[in-house]
């Protein structure tokens, strides 16, 4: 006879996941979703798929000065140094700290010859 209490707990354990499964795919599609998933693909090196999410947020909120960074940032590592001076250069018009910026410019500047 099978034991009640591990299907029941298996029973629960499945309506658990089958929630979280829900709710992960109603979660709501921001600008900061997307971000968020572009720095998840960016940290795993993977440039090309983190760009098409930060562009996919930016077409959201164009106004988002740090997501323009980070796609800046991202061009750079995947390799469009030409891409990546246009972003991180709109990402110091719209105020980004210096500091944060300038490092990576000068580094796409200098792939670019400028």
């Amino acid at each position: 006879m099978p034991n009640s209490s591990a299907s029941g707990s298996l029973f629960l354990g499945s309506v658990v996941l089958t929630s979280a499964l829900v709710v992960a795919g109603c979660a709501p599609d921001t600008p900061q979703s997307r971000a968020g998933v572009g720095k998840e693909l960016a940290a795993k090196k993977d440039y090309k798929a983190a760009v098409v999410q930060f562009k996919s947020a930016l077409q959201l909120d164009p106004s988002s000065a740090e997501i323009r960074l980070l796609l800046g940032r991202a061009l750079l590592e995947a390799g469009d140094p030409i891409g990546a001076a246009v972003e991180l250069k709109k990402s110091l018009d719209m105020k980004v700290p210096p500091e944060q910026v300038l490092p990576y410019l000068a580094r796409a500047l200098l792939v670019n010859g400028e």
